[in-house]
């Protein structure tokens, strides 16, 4: 009967050494390379508000280019329109119709408040805005917010949930000594459908390029 010789002490302080060098080698490029996720969350609902965006602005249920004597560039037309076996129209047509693309989680919250009574994530603002607030599966908090006489909407996404650090980057983002790795940002939809991030969002304007480095700097 054959006897198997086992390793030696000698060897298995070889391996273990051998082990440590490539740890030491491969786990700061894997910590390099690993994506973050807010930057990840941050793309996603860019691309899913430009989607939806499109989607609303070129369907003419929602907002037909005429209604009565008026004609309209877009999301100016507030009037209700039937959709889905709803109504939406007023101030909060646009953030209500937004929601109804979503999987919503829970409860879509709407009013109109000015400054610190605005929930999350919206704005802190002197100006009276009109809010609608929900959640959806994915982990996002959204708030989309106007005036009564608003050319463009403001679309808030807190892409952890109202999670920490709860973040928007500029000085009036509530974390002033942080450079990256926000988890808040806002996108302004102008009535034409426009897109724009504003130029104080370096990190967030950075998130949603096509190719971004998805590393969290």
């Amino acid at each position: 009967m054959k006897k198997f010789k086992g390793f030696t002490l000698t060897e298995l302080m070889v391996a273990v050494a051998v082990l440590g060098i490539l740890s030491a080698i491969v786990l700061p490029m894997l910590l390099r390379n690993n994506p973050s996720q807010n930057k990840m969350m941050m793309k996603k609902a860019y691309y899913t508000t430009s989607n939806i965006v499109s989607e609303m602005i070129n369907d003419p249920r929602m907002y037909p280019t005429y209604s009565g004597e008026y004609e309209y560039s877009g999301f100016d037309n507030t009037s209700w329109v039937p959709v889905e076996g709803d109504y939406f129209g007023g101030a909060l047509k646009f953030g209500r119709l937004f929601a109804t693309f979503l999987n919503v989680d829970g409860d879509i919250n709407t009013g109109s408040a000015s400054g610190a009574a605005l929930p999350a994530p919206c704005p802190n603002a002197p100006a009276t805005l009109n809010y609608v607030t929900f959640n959806t599966q994915d982990g996002i908090a959204w708030c989309i917010v106007n005036s009564d006489n608003a050319t463009s909407y403001g679309i808030y996404a807190d892409v952890n949930g109202n999670r920490a650090p709860n973040c928007y980057q500029g000085t009036n983002g509530g974390c002033a000594d942080r450079t990256k790795n926000f988890d808040r940002f806002s996108m302004a939809v102008q009535n034409n459908g426009k897109i724009n991030i504003d130029n104080t969002q370096t990190w967030a304007k950075d998130a949603v390029t096509v190719n971004s480095d998805m590393n969290g700097d």
